[in-house]
């Protein structure tokens, strides 16, 4: 028998009660001659009160930046002023974005507002940024590619249709490469570093089935655009409730100077992004 005095008391219960062996938060006992579980009144109360609920609202801080993007995509949805899909009907790349947790979301922000930061400072006139992004859900994956134009004339007709069919092979090829990956969410933007405004594209490419004709097709056309060349990983690792006694696990491959570089602008990391080191 489960009792509990209100839905805020039983989430209080269910964050305090952690099982380390499958790595998740349950609602209950796990000892075996327990058959009645009570959760008095006033857990919430006493639950936001403790050191690691604060830790966690100051870590979920950074996680808004991802919530900013589903609400501008569905506002320009509402308001007419969005072209290609609708993400409030039916699965969409927006309605995948949505089901990231709060503390996953944290990690995507985190790599997103990294990737801007980075974005090479260059007087060339094309340039591009794309970072792979894992989800909290291990089959899924995105891909956030940036692009630096500059003297686009025709915004519609050519460059936005150019920048969507280079998200869909980058899309591509990250199943190329990830072959566990059974969906894949593009987002592609123009770099902030260079625009003050944007207008943003999504894609959501289901790779539970990928055939030969699929890989062999988005191989070839990746052979020039080059994504995922590099051999450079980086493994995360976030929790609900940040340990202020252990830091974020970051482990990161190092790129030989005369490697391709990671951001995929076809140049040797030496004379590319190293100098933002």
């Amino acid at each position: 028998m489960l009792s509990y005095c209100g839905e805020e008391d039983l989430l209080a219960h269910y964050y305090l009660n952690f099982d380390e062996s499958r790595n998740k938060h349950f609602i209950g006992t796990s000892e075996k001659d327990i058959n009645c579980v009570m959760i008095g009144e006033g857990e919430w109360k006493d639950f936001i009160e403790l050191e690691i609920y604060k830790r966690k609202k100051i870590a979920d801080k950074i996680s808004y930046h991802w919530d900013r993007l589903i609400q501008i995509t569905c506002q320009n949805t509402l308001d007419g002023t969005i072209g290609g899909f609708s993400p409030l009907m039916g699965r969409s790349a927006i309605n995948e974005m949505a089901k990231e947790p709060r503390f996953h979301r944290r990690a995507l922000s985190e790599r997103m507002i990294q990737s801007i930061r980075n974005f090479p400072e260059t007087p060339q006139r094309l340039m591009r940024n794309m970072s792979f992004m894992p989800s909290f859900y291990k089959d899924k994956g995105y891909v956030f590619l940036q692009l630096k134009v500059d003297g686009i004339t025709k915004f519609e007709n050519e460059y936005r249709s150019k920048r969507q069919a280079m998200l869909k092979v980058a899309c591509g090829a990250a199943k190329n490469k990830f072959d566990h990956l059974k969906t894949v969410v593009g987002i592609a933007i123009d770099a902030p570093k260079y625009s003050r405004t944007n207008a943003e594209d999504f894609i959501l490419m289901d790779c539970s089935v990928w055939t030969d004709e699929q890989r062999e097709y988005y191989e070839e056309a990746n052979e020039g655009l080059a994504f995922f060349k590099t051999g450079v990983v980086e493994q995360r690792t976030v929790s609900e409730f940040p340990d202020s006694r252990r830091p974020r696990v970051q482990k990161q491959i190092k790129v030989g100077r005369n490697a391709q570089c990671p951001c995929g602008s076809g140049k040797k990391y030496k004379n590319c992004c190293i100098r933002n080191k």
